[in-house]
């Protein structure tokens, strides 16, 4: 055991000693080339402005510039043609629920037209009959008569809301 812990002590110091010779290096080679560009920095700083100047010119900006030129506008063009085209959906689908409200009150004239007056008879004394042996619901006024009521109609409070939730969804722009 105590073999192995030596050898391990061992190890670890020359690891250490590489590492420091290493790092001492690369802190000399850094310590030079800063010393180098503080000496030099208006040559440096010359030499980057030319690299930028000729880079500026070069073919090569010309194209990338071009490419960046030709992207923005073909997503611009995307873009339009996208709104065009929802727009001329929205256009399309109030149309085609204008004419179906339309067909649906032509055909509800044409069912009233059709309509034989024989059922409107039978009908009617079908309800009288209901009426007659519904119990009456009886309330009283803010000035004490009771009356009676035979309605058996109830609102559709539910399908209203239901509709008016419908027609937000999907009108909303």
């Amino acid at each position: 055991m105590d073999a192995l812990l030596g050898n391990l002590v061992k190890q670890t110091a020359s690891i250490a000693e590489d590492t420091s010779v290493n790092l001492s290096g690369i802190f000399e080679q850094l310590s030079g080339s800063l010393s180098d560009f503080i000496d030099h920095s208006q040559e440096y700083v010359e030499e980057s402005k030319r690299k930028l100047t000729d880079l500026a010119g070069s073919q090569t900006a010309e194209q990338v510039q071009t490419t960046l030129r030709r992207g923005v506008e073909n997503l611009s063009s995307s873009l339009r043609k996208a709104q065009s085209t929802y727009v001329t959906w929205l256009r399309t689908r109030a149309q085609q629920r204008e004419q179906a409200r339309m067909d649906n009150i032509e055909h509800e004239e044409e069912e009233k037209s059709v309509r034989r007056p024989w059922r409107w008879t039978f009908q009617r004394s079908h309800d009288r009959e209901q009426m007659r042996h519904q119990i009456p619901i009886t309330k009283k006024h803010s000035s004490n008569k009771e009356y009676v009521c035979h309605s058996k109609c109830v609102f559709p409070v539910k399908h209203i809301c239901t509709m008016k939730n419908w027609m937000e969804r999907f009108f909303r722009p």
